[in-house]
């Protein structure tokens, strides 16, 4: 593995933890209704960030454009789920989002143009922050 796919995980791994941290304190702290909010700001912030990082992939692909504007097109769903002021809506809805660009990105050329374990990577990051995602619903039925 070289330096640079060292780094790549490590920061994917530790971009993980906000995450399962601010699940755990909506597990554990249900009376502190800030860890939701937490959580789902957090969120948005990664899938905006990882919606932009597609571009890459669709400019380096003749087939492009309609990653582009799903990329576009996630961006304003996290937004949106900051707007909302509901955390059990916004994480369905970001839930949603880490699907679908797992899935247009697996299907996109540019993917497997990318360095030799990217993919792996980012695959595991998306199962991991889906997985918390489905572990917050109880926790916030339990909230509300």
């Amino acid at each position: 593995m070289t330096a640079s796919a060292t780094l790549w995980a490590k920061l994917g791994y530790a971009g993980v933890l906000p995450l399962l941290i601010s699940w755990l304190a909506s597990a554990l702290l249900p009376s502190h209704a800030l860890w939701p909010q937490v959580f789902v700001a957090y969120s948005a912030i990664i899938l905006a960030f990882m919606a932009g990082s597609v571009w890459t992939q669709a400019l380096n692909s003749p087939q492009g454009a309609p990653l582009l504007l799903l990329s576009n097109a996630l961006a304003l769903l996290a937004w949106l789920t900051l707007l909302l002021d509901q955390p059990t809506a916004g994480t369905a809805l970001l839930a949603l989002g880490f699907a679908v660009l797992w899935w247009a990105e697996r299907r996109g050329k540019g993917f497997s143009q990318l360095p030799a374990g990217y993919a792996r990577l980012r695959s595991q990051l998306s199962s991991a922050v889906i997985a918390l995602h489905l572990l917050q619903f109880p926790t916030l039925l339990l909230l509300h």
